[in-house]
């Protein structure tokens, strides 16, 4: 496991890193969709402000129209 090695030998060299300043956000939205669905609430939606990857707003889509009628 020659990339499990090289990934420690990273994180040693770089130094400790404090896992308590990390959220794992995945993770504490599924546990609330679960215990949502277990009572029988209606899950809460998905919070993201963040668009995939590709993913092309519809203003950008009406510029790009427009540029190629133009």
């Amino acid at each position: 496991m020659q990339e499990v090695d090289e990934a420690e030998a990273l994180m040693k060299a770089i130094g400790g890193t404090d896992m308590s300043t990390y959220r794992d956000r995945y993770r504490e939205a599924v546990e609330e969709v679960v215990a949502a669905k277990a009572e029988g609430r209606v899950p809460p939606a998905a919070e993201t402000d963040v668009q995939p990857a590709g993913a092309v707003s519809s203003a950008a889509m009406d510029l790009s129209i427009i540029d190629r009628a133009l």
